[in-house]
């Protein structure tokens, strides 16, 4: 028995070394940079969109519950996470540092919607209306960003200019 898997362990671990030598695979879900910004085509422009609404969705949970807590407007009622509770009641920073994911989704979203606004002016296959619905549709959200980032800043403001 030791000297059939002898014989078999090159032969394995040469399958192996084959498997593994190219594993990575696009993400077919969302279209690259480089084609929104260098032939963007309808599809990608639409997906790219799709995404803004995304991260600005995701990015709602904490804006909403953690927010309103701090601020007692709110409370988790959630009963499988009773971390809320004693972490609210004793202000753990850790917690709140590790909940808060930052403004990083945000600015994303707003520098992907700079690139869908740039863009629209190389994109064939769209109606100068259906141009203009995209243009009020990533200010809108790149307005909502905004307004997320300037409420959790306070008086600190916030650098607008992110092109």
């Amino acid at each position: 028995m030791k000297i059939r898997i002898l014989n078999f362990a090159p032969a394995l671990f040469a399958c192996a070394l084959a498997a593994c030598s190219d594993n990575l695979v696009p993400n077919y879900n969302a279209g690259s940079v480089s084609e929104l910004e260098n032939s963007p085509t309808p599809t990608s422009l639409a997906t790219a969109a799709q995404g803004m609404l995304y991260t600005t969705r995701t990015d709602m949970e904490f804006y909403t519950v953690i927010l309103g807590s701090m601020g007692r407007e709110g409370y988790s009622l959630i009963p499988s996470d009773a971390g809320w509770q004693n972490n609210l009641s004793t202000m753990n920073s850790s917690f709140y540092s590790s909940s808060f994911t930052g403004w990083k989704e945000h600015y994303r979203d707003i520098r992907q919607g700079n690139s869908v606004l740039h863009a629209l002016d190389k994109v064939t296959g769209l109606t100068d209306a259906e141009k203009e619905g995209y243009r009020g549709y990533v200010k809108t959200m790149q307005a909502m960003d905004f307004m997320i980032i300037l409420n959790t800043r306070w008086d600190n403001g916030a650098p607008v200019d992110v092109d």
